[in-house]
């Protein structure tokens, strides 16, 4: 019998390979080691949960992986064909033999007792495979008494609304859609205390974060056992993934924050991994702005900016940001239904471009920043009018408008190249 343990900070995951080399999860927690030294032995690895399951390997649970391979089989059977530790780095491929495909499940070990988790897939099938629904993560969590705390909102002012809820047996979903600003419907983060209500001082509690900035989905499916299996990706709705012959798919990552301390210790030691590994120039300080939008909205001029300029450095703030409406100069940006795409200096409202402005702001000491929104685009501008085919959109339907504007397609080689 294979073990395989995976831990930061000693919290992590405990794996069994069984006889028939299937992945088995053993534990999912802090003390990991000792909890893996506690199980009591001669007890077959078959028992203990698939780590992994795809379609129809655990008909009670939802799969962690779902795809239609090259023949149309939509079942898939993953065997452990190699464990690879690099450094700090652990992946552990699986294989389906009779349609072959390879899944990496991948973890990575960081400071602070962060622990980062994907999944990779390549398809070795002589057709293309499509992939409907991939996990980066999907632990099972040992709890009795399961408390979640997720994030949401409806928009403007109602982003980050916190919820603590006790999960009954059935199965949580928290998601995000819509594909534009997703963190202000369901911020990527969740927070689940297995012992009860969450405390700041005492019991344990796990952080799980997707990096992704597009659609997420959290499910948390819980039966009468005491268990808790927490899926974790990118949404799989309406996003099917064709993966031709040779080709690899790769998952956003998870990442994971054990503590037995209580919540305050997870998020002091989760913000020490942020400032340190994922944000850039985390531990300097961000300067104070001064942003026109609520003093002007689009209505202003350059003698408006240059006195706000100059109550920026009276104030003492470090950065005046200009927000929008300083651009179109075909198709004037004086409310939101034109000019985006268009990103040129309205010299009608700024006589002399931004020159002026990013000199008076140099000579009062306060750095100069500029508002654009790249990837969107009026239907009201030169850049539509001139590339209609660059918008997301599907034939013989019409683009989908937004707040009066449509949205780029930078999956397109010239399209990002503009952007």
């Amino acid at each position: 019998m294979t073990s395989i343990v995976v831990s930061s900070g000693g919290a992590g995951y405990g794996f069994f390979v069984d006889d028939r080399g299937r992945l088995r999860q053993a534990g999912f927690g802090p003390d990991i080691d000792a909890h893996m030294q506690r199980l009591p032995a001669g007890i077959p690895p078959v028992l203990y949960p698939l780590a992994y399951p795809a379609y129809d390997e655990d008909p009670t649970r939802a799969p962690s992986l779902r795809v239609t391979h090259s023949d149309g089989t939509t079942t898939t059977r993953l065997r452990v064909e190699d464990v690879r530790v690099i450094g700090p780095e652990t992946g552990v491929l699986l294989v389906d033999p009779d349609c072959p495909l390879e899944v990496t499940v991948c973890f990575h070990t960081e400071d602070h007792g962060v622990l980062r988790q994907w999944v990779s897939i390549t398809n070795r099938q002589p057709g293309a495979v499509t992939l409907h629904e991939v996990a980066a993560a999907s632990p099972l969590l040992a709890t009795a008494s399961p408390h979640l705390t997720h994030f949401g909102g409806g928009d403007w002012s109602a982003e980050w609304t916190t919820t603590t809820e006790f999960l009954t047996p059935g199965t949580k979903v928290v998601d995000s859609r819509g594909g534009v600003q997703p963190h202000l419907r369901s911020c990527p983060f969740f927070l689940l205390a297995p012992d009860g209500w969450p405390e700041e001082m005492s019991g344990t509690a796990l952080a799980g974060a997707l990096a992704w900035g597009g659609n997420t989905r959290f499910t948390f499916e819980r039966t009468t056992a005491p268990s808790v299996r927490v899926w974790c990706g990118h949404n799989p709705s309406a996003a099917e993934y064709v993966l031709d012959p040779g080709a690899t798919f790769v998952t956003p990552e998870q990442v994971w924050i054990w503590s037995t301390e209580g919540v305050g210790a997870l998020s002091r030691r989760l913000h020490r991994w942020v400032r340190e590994r994922a944000t850039r120039d985390g531990d300097q300080l961000r300067p104070i702005v001064v942003n026109n939008w609520e003093a002007t909205s689009f209505s202003f001029d350059t003698e408006r900016l240059l006195r706000l300029i100059d109550h920026t450095a009276d104030l003492g703030a470090e950065l005046f940001l200009l927000d929008d409406g300083w651009f179109g100069d075909t198709h004037p940006r004086d409310d939101d239904t034109a000019g985006l795409g268009d990103w040129q200096v309205d010299e009608a409202k700024l006589p002399g471009g931004l020159g002026p402005l990013i000199a008076r702001a140099d000579e009062r000491g306060v750095r100069f920043g500029l508002w654009v929104e790249p990837e969107m685009v009026n239907p009201d501008s030169t850049l539509y009018a001139e590339h209609l085919d660059w918008v997301v959109g599907q034939p013989r339907r019409r683009p989908r408008r937004w707040r009066h504007q449509l949205v780029l397609d930078v999956l397109q080689p010239e399209v990002a190249d503009f952007v």
